[in-house]
């Protein structure tokens, strides 16, 4: 995937509508085959100073669980290494794609699926992380996060030193090319290069045959941008969360808005699954 991107102003719109747009564009929103992909920070959770005391809250899981149970396929693409992104939805049967897609556990595969070291050498990353430590011995301030295959380094707590955290890893990151930065909110990561939301929604697709699906990707930060590109390909429905300019063709005020716009097609797909049942007991009847 091309990480450059063409960028446009989606206006905001309320849930409602936002239901209604689907409605009338798929023509029937109880297509057999949706399938949805979800960011978790800043799309299902708001943002906190320390990534580590992020928290679901339980109405959004108890949607996403309804939404599982009415056999809507959910996939979660977030920037959290895999372990950590399960914590959020225990004994729920997800996809997910961690790290930004550089580590993958499908729902009806037990298997941690990591992506081969093809274009780095680990024992690299080893040492980027230990240059970035050092480094920032200088500026406590900067939040240090390691993750399996990269390092980010956040500055919510302190936005006067986003430049001071953003030279520190172009330092490192010109030494070894065969990693990029990319930026979050109030966060820069070094990742390697073939790290991309777009191909692990891509892979997705393909590995669980939703190729017949409509899918909905809901994401709020540049790094979702490759994802929403993907999206927009097969037909799909990109969905960004906040302001920023953006791919996605919808864009929902915050994450409340989201929770209310997950909840709407919860409501609707479980309605006309109720529908779809009476209309097939009568006409065993007919």
């Amino acid at each position: 995937m091309n990480d450059s991107l063409a960028l446009k102003k989606a206006r905001i719109i309320s849930p409602k509508a936002l239901i209604q747009n689907i409605h009338h564009e798929k023509n029937d929103l109880t297509h057999p085959n949706y399938s949805l992909f979800l960011d978790i920070d800043g799309t299902l959770a708001d943002f906190t100073s320390d990534p580590s005391q992020t928290t679901l809250n339980q109405r959004n899981f108890n949607i996403i669980q309804k939404l599982v149970n009415n056999s809507i396929i959910i996939s979660i693409v977030t920037g959290r290494p895999i372990d950590q992104a399960k914590t959020f939805f225990p004994n729920l049967a997800l996809n997910i794609a961690g790290t930004h897609g550089l580590e993958m556990q499908l729902k009806n595969i037990d298997t941690h699926i990591s992506m081969p070291h093809t274009h780095y050498n680990p024992e690299d990353l080893i040492q980027i992380k230990h240059e970035i430590n050092q480094l920032c011995l200088s500026q406590p301030h900067i939040r240090i996060e390691h993750k399996p295959y990269s390092i980010a380094l956040h500055y919510r707590e302190h936005p006067q030193y986003k430049n001071q955290a953003l030279h520190f890893l172009e330092q490192v990151q010109a030494k070894n090319l065969n990693f990029k930065i990319i930026q979050g909110k109030y966060v820069f990561e070094l990742i390697p290069t073939q790290a991309n939301k777009g191909n692990a929604i891509h892979r997705i697709i393909q590995q669980c045959k939703l190729e017949n699906s409509i899918a909905l990707f809901i994401g709020d930060d540049f790094t979702d941008e490759a994802g929403f590109e993907v999206i927009n390909q097969v037909g799909g429905i990109s969905i960004k969360v906040g302001a920023g300019d953006t791919q996605a063709r919808f864009r929902l005020e915050n994450t409340m808005a989201v929770t209310d716009f997950l909840e709407l097609f919860a409501q609707h797909i479980q309605q006309e699954k109720i529908k779809s049942s009476v209309k097939r007991l009568e006409n065993t009847h007919v």
